[in-house]
């Protein structure tokens, strides 16, 4: 977002500079970091993090969409299984799963040398939480 943000400003700087007129904002781009400049590790761990929640949204979609290919999702159709108890337990699946793997991935960037700057602990209040909306909104249950 910061960076379609950024070239957003450099286009309009571009086009300001060369018709002569002046932009409607000036934008002073400042680092927030605590004092010192990062180096190109510390600037890709959140990616890297970001990308870890992302391969865990595609394993919440996948496992509703293999309960229709291998048709179990018949047999649980017909039984008394509701569409919330369906649902909650493939979210409570994905929730484990998702905190494992940022676990993981944390634990992985942590023996590589990068240090935390913020909450390890909100971290992983919020992490378990992030592939929750795609399993109910993946799933259409016909009754």
């Amino acid at each position: 977002m910061t960076a379609t943000a950024f070239a957003d400003y450099v286009s309009y700087a571009y086009v300001a500079q060369r018709t002569g007129t002046q932009l409607p904002l000036n934008v002073d781009f400042n680092s927030i970091s605590a004092g010192r400049s990062l180096n190109d590790f510390e600037l890709y761990i959140p990616a890297l993090l970001v990308l870890a929640i992302i391969m865990v949204l595609y394993s919440a979609a996948a496992s509703i969409i293999k309960e229709v290919d291998k048709g179990t999702i018949t047999r649980l159709i017909l039984s008394k299984l509701t569409t919330f108890e369906f649902l909650s337990a493939i979210s409570l699946n994905q929730m484990i799963i998702s905190t494992a793997a940022l676990g993981l991935t944390f634990l992985s960037v942590l023996c590589c040398g990068y240090k935390p700057n913020g909450s390890i602990l909100l971290f992983f209040c919020v992490a378990p939480f992030r592939p929750f909306p795609l399993s109910p909104s993946a799933c259409w249950w016909p009754r």
